[in-house]
């Protein structure tokens, strides 16, 4: 049996009407392929935000551990480089064992000599050995050198360490160029006896120091 016209009529109409809501989004006609690929996307979308989160949240309980740990670090100052490597230096003395014949305290070595000399002769001789006349810095090292003279030479014999003031009187530096930071004068020294005393001797009167003349000979404690 034909379709009336009536009915071919409505149905061209509903083609035209199904094909102006597809062009414009609206059709009522699921579909189910677009469906299907955008709730995959959704469902891969949410499984990385979640992964993401994830990983945030360890790595910030991690950053608070490290936190806790080293908190104490943001309380140090900074410190200049060259700061850093001379404290580097002296660690690296001080864990090193001194060379035979040599004596710790704290991070330096000394060693006391016996063949006498005057005092320019006694420090080439101790750069000779990759040192310095000894410097002092400290009580408790003055009190160690002359514990060290004594028990080798059962007195308290006098020797030469690395003071003078050969660049301008009254001005006492250390020949290893550290600064002068402790003194124990013996009473009444220095005194540039005539003008001419300029060195500096260790174990005078009551065991202190002396300003001396340089090119007198006499024993002489060496550092590094």
């Amino acid at each position: 049996m034909s379709p009336s016209l009536s009915q071919q009529v409505y149905k061209v109409d509903m083609q035209r009407h199904r094909r102006r809501k597809k062009q414009v989004g609206e059709s009522n006609e699921p579909d189910y392929e677009q469906s299907g690929r955008d709730k995959f996307k959704t469902t891969v979308f949410i499984a990385i935000i979640d992964h993401i989160i994830a990983e945030l949240d360890r790595r910030y309980h991690s950053y608070k551990d490290i936190q806790q740990t080293f908190g104490f670090l943001s309380k140090i100052p900074s410190i200049p480089l060259q700061d850093l490597r001379t404290g580097a230096d002296h660690l690296q003395k001080k864990y090193a064992a001194c060379r035979k014949g040599w004596s710790a305290f704290g991070c330096r070595c000394f060693k006391s000599f016996y063949n006498p000399q005057t005092w320019s002769r006694a420090e080439k001789y101790c750069l000779g050995n990759k040192g310095n006349l000894a410097s002092v810095h400290s009580h408790e090292e003055y009190v160690f050198i002359q514990r060290m003279i004594r028990h080798e030479t059962h007195a308290s014999t006098r020797a030469w360490i690395g003071g003078y003031d050969a660049a301008g009187e009254g001005v006492w530096l250390w020949s290893d160029g550290s600064q002068i930071d402790y003194e124990i004068w013996s009473p009444g020294e220095p005194n540039n006896n005539a003008g001419k005393e300029h060195c500096l001797e260790m174990n005078y009167k009551n065991g202190n120091w002396n300003d001396d003349k340089c090119y007198i000979t006499k024993p002489f404690v060496c550092v590094y």
